[in-house]
């Protein structure tokens, strides 16, 4: 293994089957000794919204996450 190897495997992940995609997961988790991951339904529904929009394309630049993010929690200080 190198450095670049989570990289490659990020680079890759878009194209693998959900099967290929559980088997990597499980394969990380029981080496690294945590527990599966345990979501309620509205995280597993968020997390399938949020595949779907990558998949469709529906992304933010850095910036655009940036500025986002500084909205939300600059209305977050004024309410406080």
């Amino acid at each position: 293994m190198t450095t670049t190897t989570p990289e490659r495997i990020v680079e890759l992940w878009p194209s693998l089957s959900e099967e290929a995609r559980r088997s990597l997961t499980e394969i990380a988790e029981n080496a690294s000794g945590h527990l599966p991951l345990e979501l309620t339904e509205d995280e597993a529904a968020t997390l399938d919204r949020s595949r779907q929009d990558f998949e469709a394309g529906r992304t933010l630049s850095f910036d655009e996450m940036r500025a986002a993010t500084d909205a939300f929690l600059a209305g977050l200080r004024a309410k406080a």
